[in-house]
């Protein structure tokens, strides 16, 4: 029965094999023993430029050594490398290419620290972990690009060992670009292919770069890379905006003239790996990484250097990805969803947008919503909650594109206002002329239904009593306005008296204010109310 160790190996070897390593020994049921130099290599690949990997991948059984050991394992691998280079070159030589081999030590639960990087990059071998290697299976399927993420690995270890010289160049490539200067700083913006750019381009990681100075960047996200690829499967759509790149190869246009301050004119971009290091952009970037039909699309990058043609230190590109991200300031959503409206007007949030929109014309939300392109001394309820509100459980998708829905939403409100206890607090939350003109007693004023938590709670209810009971037909509106009174109003006010506090007997929302300033809390509440509904009850009586 396979050990940890084994299993640990076998792990090591499918990520080779998985991103295109070739000759990795079998692992699992038909496990391959693979000797070189009187050795026996636990991982092992080779590519066909003629780049040979060894790794060594060890499990550490003792939590008491789990800061010990690397050092005299160094030493050890140090000492055979010597014997596994001329096997490899007497073994493949005659078959295959060969140009160069990279020695790992793979640790799965060894605490690697600074220390250990010296050691390593002295005897030229490179040091990896065990959540090195669950980040490189996490990025590759995220992308489902083996080359992309071999060569962000193949980079990582680069960087570790100070070698740069890891990729081999192939005849450089022209790009039309404008090159200008900013204090010691060169600019070059150009235009690239996507996929040339996903072969050019590398991501410092903050995971795989942990002890490495100044990493800053994190893993891709899967949600956002799942709504840039669904944004760029619509035909015609692509990314406007510039990627923010730094580079260790000295960039030159043809013909530069550095006496002038402005020039445009082809670029010599360098044919290889991982050059381009992305300061800004790596979503949009990777979100082409599985859509080879996309990926001639041609993207424009701003890459920065010394005016010598050095790359910027590790400090200065550290501080310039904090400054993009901090100071740049993002898009307000109020304005997003406004804008929806003219940007994609069939798409449900755009519906969503225009109904809000003719919400605050109609009582009770007369005036009361802040919208981006209307003023209104009244408007306290936030556009975006709303927005978000009835897209929450596709409650506007499934039900809102009908043309009953509008009728039937008003009437729901009507129905909880007309009763005395829910309307009063409803008003406490409008303020009256002098309120707004002067904000005399304002604060104290302040209600709970009509603030954005409380509206989020009662749009949650909706949602849950037309999950129900579905719409009423057009000509079954007021069978729904009495209903409502037992699903909701009788429930609501239900609820508040086991809420009523003693030394505040009149204001049985005070506890409500302070305690529904989160999803889960509103949920938890609307959840509390629908419990006390006759149609929580009917589906406890239904088998």
């Amino acid at each position: 029965m396979p050990g940890p160790g084994t299993e640990f190996e076998d792990s090591v070897r499918k990520f080779l094999y998985d991103v295109g390593f070739q000759d990795v020994p079998r692992w699992g049921e038909n496990r391959e023993t693979l000797t070189l130099g009187g050795t026996e290599i636990d991982a092992f690949g080779r590519l066909d430029d003629g780049l040979y990997i060894v790794v060594d991948a060890k499990v550490s059984v003792s939590p008491r050594r789990l800061r010990t050991g690397i050092t005299n394992r160094l030493t050890i691998i140090n000492g055979y490398k010597d014997a596994v280079v001329r096997d490899i070159k007497n073994t493949y030589g005659s078959r295959h290419r060969y140009r160069d081999t990279i020695f790992v030590y793979w640790a799965r639960d060894k605490v690697i620290e600074e220390g250990n990087f010296d050691t390593a990059r002295r005897y030229s071998v490179a040091l990896r972990d065990y959540f090195d290697l669950d980040c490189y299976n996490k990025f590759l399927k995220l992308t489902r690009n083996e080359k992309i993420t071999r060569n962000g690995f193949l980079m990582d270890i680069a960087l570790q060992l100070n070698r740069l010289d890891i990729f081999q160049e192939k005849p450089g490539i022209r790009a039309p670009a404008l090159r200008t200067r900013i204090g010691s700083k060169k600019i070059y913006t150009f235009l690239v292919s996507a996929e040339e750019l996903l072969e050019f381009a590398y991501v410092f990681r903050l995971e795989t770069n942990n002890l490495l100075s100044s990493s800053y960047q994190r893993l891709l996200q899967p949600k956002k890379m799942g709504r840039l690829r669904a944004y760029l499967s619509t035909p015609a759509n692509f990314f406007p905006n510039n990627l923010i790149v730094a580079t260790h190869e000295r960039l030159q246009m043809e013909d530069e003239d550095d006496s002038q301050v402005m020039q445009s004119g082809w670029l010599i971009l360098p044919d290889k790996p991982c050059y381009l290091e992305i300061l800004d952009g790596q979503h949009r970037l990777y979100a082409y990484a599985n859509l080879p039909n996309l990926q001639d699309h041609c993207l424009c990058v701003t890459a920065i250097q010394t005016e010598s043609g050095a790359t910027l230190d590790s400090t200065e590109k550290a501080s310039m990805f904090v400054t993009i991200n901090k100071e740049q300031t993002p898009v307000p959503p109020h304005i997003l969803w406004d804008l929806y409206r003219f940007i994609s007007p069939n798409s449900v949030k755009a519906k969503i947008s225009n109904f809000v929109y003719e919400l605050n014309n109609k009582k009770p939300f007369k005036d009361l919503i802040r919208l981006p392109r209307v003023r209104s001394s009244k408007a306290r309820l936030s556009f975006t909650n709303i927005c978000k509100s009835l897209g929450k459980k596709r409650l506007f998708e499934d039900y809102g594109l009908q043309p009953v829905f509008a009728g039937a939403f008003i009437i729901y409100f009507e129905t909880i206002l007309a009763n005395r206890n829910l309307r009063v607090d409803w008003q406490r939350s409008i303020p009256h002329r002098q309120d707004w003109q002067t904000g005399i007693a304002h604060r104290q004023r302040k209600g709970f239904l009509c603030t954005n938590n409380g509206i989020a709670i009662l749009l949650r209810l909706l949602g849950m009593t037309l999950e129900k009971k579905g719409l009423p037909q057009e000509d079954g509106l007021g069978e729904w306005r009495q209903s409502l009174r037992d699903w909701i109003v009788g429930p609501l006010n239900l609820y508040l008296e086991t809420k009523r506090r003693r030394d505040k007997p009149d204001d049985p929302f005070i506890d409500l204010r302070v305690a529904n300033t989160s999803d889960a809390e509103r949920k938890k509440t609307a959840d509390e109310i629908f419990a006390m509904s006759p149609l929580a009850k009917e589906s406890e009586a239904s088998p």
